[in-house]
């Protein structure tokens, strides 16, 4: 059987990471496009850590995403795990602790940045905080 082209190859890795997070970054298309091989190591590094269960819970892990992003400036990433913290069942004075923390070895800049991401999240149209947080709570009776 012939070896699949990087491109079709490609293509199937960018559908499973889809699939799999609900999401595509842009390095995951240029990773796709050339080098399918790491993005596909990548990605079993990434299901590994993130999204099977360890030793952290997946509340802690995105709370540590959540400061990790905040210390590195990245907005995207931040969006992305201040949802799934929400979802976990983290609550906002949580999140804003992991923020706080990244600020002490990041700068408090990194916080700004992370407040204003948190702040259009929580301020997006259909987003409510308090539903969110009444169905955790609910869940975890």
């Amino acid at each position: 059987m012939p070896k699949p082209t990087k491109t079709a190859r490609g293509a199937a890795l960018l559908a499973k990471l889809r699939a799999k997070r609900g999401y595509l970054l842009p390095f995951h298309e240029l990773l796709a496009a050339h080098l399918p091989d790491v993005l596909e190591r990548y990605d079993e590094h990434y299901t590994q850590v993130w999204l099977k269960q360890n030793v952290l819970d997946a509340r802690t892990k995105e709370l540590v995403a959540v400061g990790i992003h905040a210390a590195v400036l990245e907005r995207e990433g931040l969006e992305i795990h201040m949802r799934r913290a929400v979802k976990a069942g983290a609550t906002e004075a949580e999140i804003v602790e992991a923020l706080s923390l990244a600020g002490i070895p990041a700068g408090m800049y990194s916080v700004v940045v992370a407040s204003d991401v948190w702040n259009k999240l929580k301020h997006q149209r259909g987003y409510s905080w308090e539903k969110t947080k009444k169905k955790v709570v609910a869940k975890r009776r």
